[in-house]
């Protein structure tokens, strides 16, 4: 008889405790922890609505600028990515002259970069996301040049595959 009280009260934990924590993911469903004043253009998850013309604004200001010879230092966050936390991208005449690793951990997986290593594949990059209807993308642009300097990327809802990608500082170099 008490094995069976025991059961019953091990069951009726179990249930409040299921019943708390969906009504608190809940409550945090509709909240984006990542917003902020200053963020661009937005991918909600439900509606996928990011501004398409925005991107193309901020590349034609890029364009306009006709930086050529550059040195910019890209970070990445990312789910079991082999990724440097920062490396060092020096850009001449629109091409990739150099990238090193700035980590600090020996991480030295510079190729995986590939896809981003200029502002121009940072563009491309954002094009063939927002292109797949991702789950979330978020974008920060520079105000003065609109080069991306922030992109959160999660293509699924279910799934360790979210990508952040920063631009932590950009120098215009006049080769």
């Amino acid at each position: 008889m008490r094995a069976v009280k025991r059961i019953y009260l091990l069951i009726a934990f179990v249930t409040v405790c299921v019943v708390l924590v969906l009504s608190c993911s809940g409550e945090n469903k509709n909240k984006d922890p990542t917003s902020s004043a200053d963020q661009i253009s937005i991918a909600d998850a439900n509606t996928n609505n990011f501004d398409v013309a925005e991107i193309e604004q901020n590349r034609d200001l890029w364009t306009s600028k006709n930086i050529q010879n550059y040195k910019m230092i890209i970070g990445a966050e990312g789910f079991l990515t082999n990724f440097p936390e920062q490396v060092l991208v020096e850009v001449h005449s629109h091409r990739l002259k150099t990238i090193k690793s700035l980590s600090k951990t020996g991480k030295n997986h510079t190729e995986a970069y590939k896809e981003f290593n200029t502002v121009e594949k940072l563009f491309d990059f954002i094009d063939r996301a927002q292109s797949k209807k991702p789950y979330r993308l978020f974008l920060r642009y520079d105000e003065t040049f609109g080069y991306p300097t922030m992109i959160d990327l999660d293509d699924s809802p279910g799934t360790d595959d979210r990508l952040i990608l920063n631009v932590v500082s950009l120098e215009s170099n006049k080769e």
